[in-house]
């Protein structure tokens, strides 16, 4: 990641920095076993509709 944001030598610079706080590191992959979608049109369109009306109300 640092080599990503950073580039190679502000990456190289910031982990010599971090290495004397935090010795150790590891790298953490996380990978879902289920994903799901919230659809707010269409399990609640009527509050998704109240709260559209309330805006062009306030208008």
């Amino acid at each position: 990641m640092c080599n990503r944001v950073m580039g190679e030598a502000g990456a190289q610079e910031w982990l010599a920095n971090l290495r004397p706080m935090s010795p150790q590191m590891a790298r953490i992959f996380i990978r879902p076993t289920w994903v799901g979608i919230l659809d707010f049109t269409s399990r609640f369109p009527s509050a998704l509709e109240r709260a559209m009306e309330r805006l062009q109300g306030a208008s």
